[in-house]
């Protein structure tokens, strides 16, 4: 049963995202940049809050198939035109969504409040961060692959299998940063902060607290339900490495920069991470 404490918790996301949102809005305005730009992004984010709200009502294990449509939602990225030989997108209509930002987030909520990892979860997981790093797409395989570490210090294993797995991914992480990735930022998009930075230095940095703010959010939520641990670090983390990823490479700013799949993605992940647990 879904109670008054969950809906408080999705209005923090609301404010913390909300400004995030807010914030890429305002300065895609100042930019004079396409209306359907900042009507989109605005509208994406209004539409995530409504089924946040609506989806968080939805018991834990109705959740516990995605990893298998997330793979699914990937690998379909392959079959688009692309861009400049990289693979990120899948078209809906006259919308192009970044496939991996729409499915991931959730994918992340769903591994973390697993009480025990099924093979067939293990396998679909591994076949996504090998989608991510043929696309190439570092900030998501990063994003994921630091998620999966909090899972594995997390969990029951022994130390060494821990360490090796850690190891494993970091050298994975590292590995995907050495591949070319030949997509120029577009200012809406990765240069959101630098387009708010010449509007007003405070503007930009309002726009990096509320990303900061949004990341902390599932972390601060976990540390006061233990049920939420495990999930609520994945998710923080997921968010914070797309964040730094952003800051040092060529890759969208999370909810501030135009982006409807980040937007969609996060929210639903959202109302997954707060759904009841009914597996117990």
């Amino acid at each position: 049963m879904t109670s008054n404490n969950t809906y408080r918790q999705i209005a923090v996301f609301a404010l913390a995202t909300g400004l995030c949102a807010g914030g890429g809005v305002l300065t895609m305005v100042l930019s004079e940049s396409p209306a359907a730009l900042w009507l989109r992004h605005a509208i994406a984010w209004l539409l995530g809050a409504v089924m946040a709200v609506a989806l968080v009502r939805m018991p834990q294990r109705l959740w516990s198939g995605w990893p298998l449509i997330a793979a699914a939602m990937i690998a379909l990225s392959f079959g688009h035109p692309g861009s400049m030989g990289v693979h990120r997108w899948v078209g809906m209509g006259p919308v192009q969504f970044n496939a991996a930002a729409l499915v991931l987030p959730l994918t992340v909520v769903v591994l973390g409040r697993q009480a025990q990892l099924r093979w067939w979860i293990i396998g679909m997981t591994a076949a996504i961060g090998l989608m991510l790093f043929i696309q190439p797409d570092a900030s998501m395989f990063s994003a994921l692959a630091v998620a999966l570490m909090i899972a594995v210090t997390l969990s029951g294993r022994p130390t060494f299998v821990k360490t090796i797995a850690v190891f494993a991914l970091g050298v994975l992480i590292w590995a995907v940063w050495q591949r070319h990735d030949p997509l120029r930022p577009v200012a809406e998009v990765e240069g959101i902060v630098s387009l708010a930075a010449g509007h007003s230095v405070w503007l930009a940095a309002a726009i990096v607290a509320a990303v900061a703010l949004t990341c902390a959010v599932p972390g601060g939520i976990a540390l006061k339900n233990p049920d939420l641990r495990r999930s609520g670090l994945m998710l923080s983390a997921f968010l914070s490495v797309m964040s730094v990823s952003a800051a040092i490479g060529v890759f969208p700013v999370p909810l501030a920069g135009y982006g409807l799949s980040y937007v969609l993605g996060l929210w639903v992940a959202i109302a997954a991470f707060l759904a009841p647990d009914d597996t117990k």
